[in-house]
């Protein structure tokens, strides 16, 4: 019997009497791990990171093509980028790889797509966000002391672990504080897929479930420029990532012995990480937490399984609490501006007192390429449309299981993030939300890309329609992510983070560094 059959197998026999789902599920075992020893090896982990680097070197030769000002440099950028995504991504969708080889092309894929970013600017930090971190721990390698003020981020030195980390890199290896950020980064990005991929698959029980996940992750719009820059986020998401693989690990170890005591004591060290690391990761991770607790008490067959999410989620919510009302009382301030303005903004559009956001403009108000609209749109609609499938096929195959359930409520919020992207000036917020919740969404819609084997048709025409969904969903990510100034180097423009980086603001900069006593007042734009 062929691999497909054994799942349409498991499709019939979770609709039918529990004994004939049982029999059923156990031949998909039963034929998956012969499978899996069947394909043995590297499979096509080798050719595969080939295109991968193919595709990063056609990256490389736009950035330079750019900043020589040659036309064909935008889609050379998108042929690069494509040719480094698509092939892992069906490779990772396929029935054939081992679960070895499923591991290797995510981590693969997600550290090219790492590179884009850092060969962008491969000699120093240029994006906003990097620079507010930069000042973080510059002062700690000056000062030897945690808590320095930071004018530019006032709350960043009471969240300082990715400077933690960084510097302590920087004196055991005498490295720059640039190249430490860097390889810090990369870690962290491997970590996020390694934990992502032990999450699924301990999820949903199914490493090719896992893959398609890992690789759908990838999409989101904070995943190529965002999340790869040199700030909390970066890494305060990893781990919260390996903090919820751990609490699952934990909760699958056996009973008997001392197997689950690792998994408990590296939970406790994680959670504490994240709240000394970022404070709205804090939140998310605790939302999450939360939602697992309620899952498992509803949950006939994970309600007596320690350690209890529901333990985990109180301690940790303890944890959140102490931290910001003893060392951290004004993060509280710095997110009530955040949330006034969404919340005030979002009342004077509904009270018709102002406009609602203009959707694909810059700062000028010009409008994006039309065909950079069509993919933004193509790919958010293509998620509210995988959306529905995921639920049903996850509600069938996998009600049982209360982290899949919980990854299903949560991906619920999505649509209510897009309602918030119409508010004037509170764009950051359902930009960081979504990013939190392509952790549920990539969950639900793998199980809905699964359900295309419901379709009955041929196994080129779901290959295609896989190669397509994944191609909408990367493009119209990295689209939404970021701006096209930000993509490429160039000529200077306004108000452009990096591109309004060049020779005669270093030079000030560097003036302002020689002659600008400490504590005197400047005025100067953000740049």
């Amino acid at each position: 019997m062929q691999h497909e059959d054994y799942r349409r197998t498991y499709d019939i026999g979770q609709s039918a009497h529990p004994v004939q789902a049982v029999a059923a599920e156990a031949a998909v075992v039963a034929h998956e791990l012969h499978y899996a020893a069947e394909a043995s090896g590297w499979g096509w982990l080798p050719a595969l990171s080939l295109t991968v680097a193919f595709g990063l070197l056609a990256v490389a030769f736009a950035n330079a093509a750019a900043g020589q000002g040659n036309s064909y440099a935008t889609p050379l950028f998108w042929i690069g980028l494509l040719v480094m995504f698509l092939p892992s991504a069906l490779r990772l969708a396929s029935a054939g790889p081992a679960r070895g080889e499923r591991i290797g092309l995510s981590l693969m894929l997600a550290l090219g797509l790492y590179l884009v970013k850092v060969i962008r600017s491969p000699l120093a930090f240029t994006s906003y966000d990097e620079l507010l971190h930069w000042r973080t721990a510059t002062d700690i390698l000056q000062t030897g002391h945690l808590f320095n003020h930071n004018p530019l981020l006032p709350v960043s030195p009471f969240y300082p672990g990715l400077e933690n980390v960084t510097t302590a890199l920087v004196q055991v290896s005498g490295l720059s504080l640039f190249s430490a950020g860097v390889i810090v980064v990369a870690a962290a990005r491997a970590l996020t897929i390694l934990a992502l991929f032990v999450l699924y698959e301990q999820a949903s029980g199914s490493a090719r479930l896992a893959g398609i996940g890992a690789m759908l992750y990838m999409t989101n719009l904070g995943f190529v420029y965002f999340d790869a820059v040199f700030a909390y986020e970066s890494l305060a998401l990893p781990l919260a990532i390996c903090a919820m693989g751990a609490l699952a690990l934990a909760r699958a170890a056996p009973r008997a012995g001392r197997a689950v005591w690792p998994w408990r004591a590296a939970l406790v060290v994680l959670l504490a990480a994240v709240v000394v690391t970022h404070h709205v990761t804090s939140y998310a991770l605790l939302a999450y937490l939360g939602l697992w607790s309620l899952t498992t008490l509803a949950s006939r067959q994970e309600r007596g399984v320690r350690p209890r999410p529901i333990l985990v989620t109180l301690l940790f919510a303890v944890m959140v609490s102490v931290y910001l009302a003893l060392v951290a009382p004004q993060t509280l301030d710095y997110l009530r501006n955040h949330f006034d303005a969404l919340v005030f903004g979002l009342l004077r559009l509904i009270s018709g007192e102002s406009a609602g956001r203009q959707l694909f403009s810059n700062a000028t108000g010009l409008p994006a390429p039309l065909w950079e609209q069509l993919a933004g749109y193509s790919s958010t609609l293509l998620i509210l449309a995988g959306l529905p499938v995921g639920w049903w096929h996850l509600w069938r195959h996998w009600r049982g299981r209360a982290l899949a359930i919980a990854f299903g409520l949560a991906s619920a919020a999505y649509p209510a993030t897009l309602a918030m992207r119409f508010v004037p000036n509170a764009s950051d917020i359902p930009a960081r939300a979504v990013e939190f919740l392509s952790i549920a969404l990539a969950f639900v819609l793998a199980i809905g890309a699964l359900g295309l084997r419901s379709l009955r048709l041929p196994a080129l025409a779901r290959m295609v329609l896989a190669a397509v969904g994944a191609l909408i969903l990367f493009v119209g990510g990295v689209v939404l992510g970021t701006t096209a100034w930000g993509r490429l180097p160039g000529p200077y423009v306004v108000s452009a983070e990096p591109r309004s980086i060049e020779l005669e603001r270093l030079s000030a900069a560097e003036w302002a560094r020689v002659y600008i006593q400490p504590n005197d007042g400047i005025v100067a734009d953000r740049t």
